[in-house]
């Protein structure tokens, strides 16, 4: 059984394997009400917040912990929803400027600030471990205290990606060559390298599987670098075996191959990374 330390500690180091987390607001001193969020931005980091990450558990795969924080500066986190107990471990909370101050339940504390990407998304800064954290605002089951999703969970969503399985299944819905509407997000593991990141234009082909002993592959293609930008030489480029998330729109190509539309797609992160 895992000590509250061992597992307080998990809770850290375990999002800098991948994508999820808190939250922006201001402090008592700058017009906060120190409640989650600031009067001056109406941002709030109450509710629930997910990261997902490669389990230590290799037969586990890809999984997530959900972090709650309630109006009444109390939270919980729940480790590796879906396996083991899913008992919730309870802590305290304070906010101060961009810094959250975590009280554990066995009297470890931690101090964790954080840099706000948009209304939903915020990337962490934990003292020691790492900056390049990012954690998602999951609504589903908030408050419920017991991590699971509910029905109104949106596939394919930054907080529910599509797997490779299901990104080729949403493609073979479109009709040959027609776009999505909108972008998706797909999870998965580098199968295969058809091209690199290269600097002479910018993109990337590959194939993801869920894993790399999985047979199935889905297409992504000419997909743009971090950031939604171009390659432009950076020392971080795709490995077979990396865990990446992409965001893109997805088309059937021809009526016969599902796949992101050229130059309409983005890796996300790369292993946790999501900064150039």
């Amino acid at each position: 059984m895992k000590t509250m330390f061992t597992k307080c500690r998990f809770l850290l180091v375990a999002g800098l394997m991948a994508t999820t987390f808190f939250a922006c607001g201001g402090g008592e001193d700058d017009d906060s009400d120190n409640t989650g969020g600031s009067q001056s931005t109406s941002f709030s980091i109450i509710g629930t917040w997910r990261y997902d990450f490669r389990s230590n558990d290799t037969s586990r795969g890809m999984v997530y912990n959900l972090v709650t924080f309630n109006a009444d500066h109390t939270g919980y986190v729940i480790e590796e929803v879906g396996y083991g107990s899913d008992y919730p471990e309870s802590f305290t909370w304070r906010l101060s400027d961009n810094t959250i101050a975590v009280t554990y339940s066995n009297g470890m504390t931690q101090n964790i600030t954080f840099t706000m990407i948009d209304a939903n998304t915020v990337r962490l800064n934990i003292p020691g471990i790492g900056n390049n954290i990012v954690a998602y605002r999951y609504e589903e089951g908030i408050g419920s205290g017991n991590g699971g999703s509910s029905s109104t969970d949106t596939k394919g969503s930054a907080t529910s990606p599509f797997t490779p399985a299901e990104a080729n299944a949403y493609g073979w819905t479109l009709a040959a060559n027609e776009e999505s509407a909108q972008e998706y997000y797909i999870r998965g593991v580098v199968k295969s390298i058809k091209e690199a990141f290269g600097t002479q234009y910018g993109n990337a082909t590959f194939y993801i599987a869920s894993d790399t002993l999985s047979s199935e592959t889905f297409y992504i293609y000419r997909a743009h670098y971090l950031e939604d930008t171009k390659y432009a030489g950076q020392d971080l480029n795709i490995r077979v075996g990396d865990d990446v998330l992409i965001c893109g729109k997805i088309t059937n190509y021809n009526g016969s191959l599902p796949e992101t539309v050229q130059e309409k797609a983005y890796v996300v992160s790369i292993n946790g990374v999501t900064r150039k």
